[in-house]
């Protein structure tokens, strides 16, 4: 009988630490030009943006943090082999760093980040998924990187 009584007080914490509410911006034509998903998680938040432009063929998706002190932009991902990243805010005395580890969990790449946006090279690196660990002052945060 407490099984049953568990179970649904774990779903409605479950719902109610994480939420995420779908945004849409337009242009005056009324043509929509912005889409981003917020997402919360407890304490931590992130949204990713697609920003949708009729000249480009496909949209290119942003992906934010803002759950750190500085928010976070990795685009595009899924990556061809050139990747940004951009730091927003980043102070001169902050030490920001970024390491690019495979599924095994070796590191690939690792770079010291000393302005708000780095280009990342793996166009040599085999394609699959990544994990982006980005370090600003001790504070971490992962990311799936697809390499097509």
């Amino acid at each position: 009988m407490k099984k049953l009584v568990i179970f649904p007080i774990i779903i409605f914490l479950c719902s109610t630490l994480s939420a995420q509410t779908v945004h849409f911006l337009y242009d005056e034509a009324g043509n929509r030009v912005e889409r981003y998903i917020s997402m919360t998680f407890g304490l931590r938040s992130a949204a990713v943006t697609t920003t949708e432009k009729t000249t480009e063929k496909t949209p290119q998706e942003v992906v934010q943090d803002l759950s750190l002190s500085n928010p976070i932009h990795i685009f595009p991902n899924p990556t061809d082999g050139l990747l940004k990243v951009q730091i927003d805010n980043l102070q001169e005395d902050q030490k920001a760093s970024v390491a690019l580890m495979n599924i095994k969990g070796q590191t690939i790449l690792f770079q010291s980040i000393v302005r708000d946006v780095v280009e990342l090279d793996i166009s040599t690196s085999e394609q699959g998924i990544y994990i982006m660990r980005i370090s600003i002052d001790g504070e971490n945060t992962e990311w799936k990187i697809i390499k097509k």
